[in-house]
């Protein structure tokens, strides 16, 4: 399919009177080359199944068609995002809304570190993982009172990981007596 096929696909979803503006055709031709077709496809589908709302005379609102237009990247980008990703968006979004100091990059690494933990020193599957962080991470970061004590709690969550494997595999010290 050429990418003018492919915009003629989109437009065909977006029916008359509608049309896609250049700023749309852009949008569409990064994800032309970023997707294959049959992805492409299968996520517009479910756009048009979510966010279109129909008129007396069985055609698109204006305002459902913009708002598809307006959430495809984000329909694209979810769909290829692993679940335990998708948990950190999650915590992210919730963080960001609740402290005013969330810094993205300071959790995303803290997350991140936590799920390497997990996954290195306790051989936790993705699905075990993905249950931890949705459970008991979420709660955590809707029930710290600020970004400091959410970041003590992860850290520390981290810290008793790490030291319930190690001491699974270092054996207890011998003290020496003199």
């Amino acid at each position: 399919m050429t990418y003018y096929d492919f915009i003629n696909f989109i437009e065909s979803k977006v029916t008359f009177p509608f049309s896609l503006s250049l700023k749309n055709r852009k949008q569409f031709g990064f994800y032309y080359y970023k997707y294959s077709m049959d992805f492409i496809k299968e996520c517009i589908d479910a756009g048009v199944k979510t966010y279109f709302r129909y008129d007396a005379n069985g055609l698109p609102t204006q305002e459902s068609v913009n708002e598809f237009l307006h959430k495809i990247g984000g329909i694209l980008h979810k769909r290829t995002t692993t679940p335990v990703h998708q948990s950190i968006n999650y915590i992210q979004a919730i963080g960001q809304r609740k402290y005013r100091d969330w810094n993205k990059e300071t959790a995303k690494r803290m997350l991140e570190g936590y799920i390497d933990t997990l996954s290195l020193y306790k051989c936790w599957n993705k699905e075990k993982i993905n249950k931890e962080l949705r459970e008991n991470v979420v709660k955590i970061t809707r029930e710290a009172r600020d970004w400091d004590e959410w970041i003590d709690k992860i850290y520390e969550l981290n810290l008793e990981a790490a030291r319930d494997d190690w001491r699974r595999i270092q054996p207890p010290m011998a003290v020496n007596e003199y």
